[in-house]
């Protein structure tokens, strides 16, 4: 007999089905929750792990499992309700950094079968975080050193942060002062918040940067401070307008500078163009770099057309331009030279190739790595015309002091002459031959007292009595007699101003000057026939380089010239041509006074003589008489003639 024993098992299998599956379920979840699990039960053995535990933590020693289970001992019990991260670190080949979450497996009495923990490798997060950290205090660093004022703003305006430098701009001692501060906090004034502002709107509701935008503000201590501020919006991830961040420069110092710079260019500049001195610089390879309008009255040349050339192919004359070229050479490698410092006088070159008397100083400067050089250049032209003349009127002075000592003397030699000679001739008979050589005596004894005349005269080169004389009245009255002294091959033009003005002079001796330049222009011409023109018209002589003439001042002058197409003379002959007793002319047909009368007059007239010439082309005589400031006079020399008998010759 078989018995036996039947039991139903389905709910058994199904709830070992179930089982299994919910294993499975849970071997997934842990399998695939990236996290590294397992479980340890109260002996200390790990009964559920997953790969990525294993993975990880297979092979650990003591230490490290230590660190992710607690004491075999440990009270667990405190684990029941809540979790625990422990951050660990596992030293390998490779440091790796886990967020380690523990719990307490219980049964449903309240028995603890084991521990749970779970792992999360968190290295890649800290290594960003550590980078994170690095780079902002990078930032920080970089933000605090930079000599720029750094700051950001919200969108309401509100500091949220800046540098130190930024903080300083506002008199503040530190950064955090500014944070939650707005510019209404910190600004000087309501009107420079208001600027601010306005800027910072314009950024905030367009999105657009604000590049180098020039600011004033007053500081705490009452100075300005200039700055160069961009401001550019920060934005979030979703393109929204979040605040700004400024970045400025205090240009201060530097506006300061340029300011003084400029004043000093102004005041270079100034004084360049009110110099009558040309200023000339040239750069290290010899050619200019400035010129200034007192080098172009100079030499003839502008600005335009020099700066950039070599300075000695405009300045030197040719016969010294190497010379010239050779010593700049060694001055550009040193910066020295023999004519640093000192002033020295040579001829240099116009530009229509005139020789040019000039006074020079150097010196030297070092600009842009080179050695330069500045020339300060004056025309001597006037100076040494008017040493000449001063030696001319030395030599004139005592020409005339001697020559007044012999015309006395000679004076009385022939009076007694003159006299004695008329007493006999008339005691003879007319048809007495001895009268007809008397006669030539008395003729030559007169000839000698008209010369005594002239030189009585050229000695006096002083005194006389001035009046208010209308210079074109005065030519126009003498015009007529010098026709008649004229032969008639020779045409006397007339062009005379009325307006010339009025002078002070003597009449008399206005029309002696007239008469003997009449008479030299009549002789050039050597008996063939001419014209000589008599010019009388206003001069206005101005207060510029070239308004002083021959020594005159600024003012009104009345110009008397004589013209005339004769031979003409050389340079040679120009230079001595007011000297005394020299004469072109053969021996008895002058005395070589003439001219110098004619200067002695002028200069007590306080008037000045140019005169032109060149062989070939004939001459030209101004002569200039200041004119008198007050209006023209009711009684004048406007009756006064001087008849001529016999006019001098020069």
């Amino acid at each position: 007999m078989i018995e036996g024993f039947i039991a139903d098992i389905t709910e058994t299998r199904l709830a070992q089905e179930a089982l299994k599956k919910s294993e499975e379920k849970f071997r997934a979840v842990i399998e695939n929750s990236g996290a590294a699990i397992a479980v340890r039960d109260p002996d200390g053995r790990i009964i559920v792990a997953n790969q990525e535990f294993l993975h990880r933590f297979s092979g650990a020693d003591t230490r490290t499992m230590d660190l992710v289970f607690p004491d075999q001992d440990k009270d667990l019990s405190g684990w029941e309700n809540d979790q625990e991260e422990i951050m660990i670190e596992t030293t390998g080949r490779d440091q790796h950094t886990y967020v380690v979450s523990r719990f307490s497996l219980r049964t449903e009495t309240g028995d603890s079968f084991g521990t749970a923990i779970i792992a999360h490798d968190i290295t890649a997060r800290k290594q960003a975080e550590q980078s994170l950290v690095e780079k902002t205090r990078l930032l920080d660093t970089i933000i605090e050193t930079i000599p720029h004022g750094i700051f950001w703003k919200n969108a309401e305006g509100q500091y949220e942060g800046g540098n130190t430098e930024a903080a300083r701009n506002w008199g503040l001692c530190h950064r955090d002062e500014m944070l939650g501060k707005t510019i209404e906090d910190l600004a000087g004034t309501p009107a420079e918040a208001g600027k601010i502002n306005r800027i910072d709107d314009l950024v905030l509701r367009s999105g657009e940067p604000s590049i180098n935008q020039e600011d004033q503000h007053v500081r705490t201590d009452g100075t300005v401070a200039t700055h160069l501020t961009s401001r550019l919006p920060l934005v979030d991830a979703r393109g929204n307008v979040t605040g700004l961040l400024g970045i400025y420069l205090d240009i201060s110092q530097r506006k300061a500078m340029e300011n003084a710079l400029r004043e000093s260019e102004s005041l270079f500049r100034g004084i360049a163009t009110a110099t009558q001195d040309a200023i000339v610089l040239a750069d290290g390879q010899a050619r200019i770099s400035f010129w200034n309008d007192a080098a172009t009255a100079i030499f003839g040349y502008t600005s335009e057309e020099v700066v950039g050339r070599p300075v000695h192919e405009i300045m030197a004359p040719e016969a010294t331009r190497a010379r010239a070229e050779q010593s700049f050479s060694a001055f550009r490698r040193s910066g020295r030279g023999e004519l640093l410092g000192k002033t020295m006088e040579f001829e240099a070159c116009h530009k229509n190739g005139k020789p040019i008397p000039v006074e020079l100083s150097l010196a030297s400067l070092k600009r842009k790595g080179e050695w330069q050089s500045v020339a300060v250049i004056r025309d001597v032209t006037e100076r040494n015309a008017a040493e000449q003349q001063l030696r001319h009127d030395q030599k004139m002075r005592s020409l005339g002091h001697l020559a007044g000592g012999m015309a006395h003397e000679l004076n009385n030699i022939l009076q007694p002459i003159l006299g004695m000679t008329q007493m006999v001739m008339e005691t003879l008979p007319a048809e007495d031959v001895n009268a007809n050589r008397l006669e030539m005596v008395i003729h030559s004894a007169k000839r000698a007292a008209k010369i005594v005349a002239q030189v009585l005269d050229f000695s006096l080169r002083s005194g006389g009595e001035m009046k208010p004389v209308e210079l074109a009245g005065a030519i126009r009255r003498i015009a007529p007699f010098l026709a008649a002294s004229t032969p008639p091959s020779i045409i006397i033009e007339e062009q005379i101003d009325e307006n010339a003005g009025w002078v002070s002079g003597d009449a008399t001796q206005i029309e002696t000057v007239v008469i003997n330049l009449i008479s030299n222009a009549r002789d050039s011409y050597e008996d063939k026939g001419g014209v000589i023109t008599i010019e009388v018209a206003a001069h206005v002589a101005g207060t510029g380089r070239n308004g002083k003439l021959n020594g005159l001042e600024p003012g009104r002058y009345a110009r008397l010239s004589i013209i005339d197409r004769g031979r003409g003379m050389g340079e040679e002959t120009l230079e001595h041509i007011l000297d005394p007793f020299f004469t072109t002319k053969e021996v008895g047909k002058g005395t070589g006074l003439g001219m110098s009368i004619v200067d002695g007059i002028v200069s007590r007239h306080h008037g000045s003589i140019r005169i032109d010439s060149a062989i070939g082309d004939g001459t030209r005589v101004d002569i200039y008489f200041p004119c008198l400031e007050a209006a023209a006079p009711v009684t004048s020399d406007r009756n006064q003639i001087v008849l001529p008998i016999a006019p001098p010759t020069a």
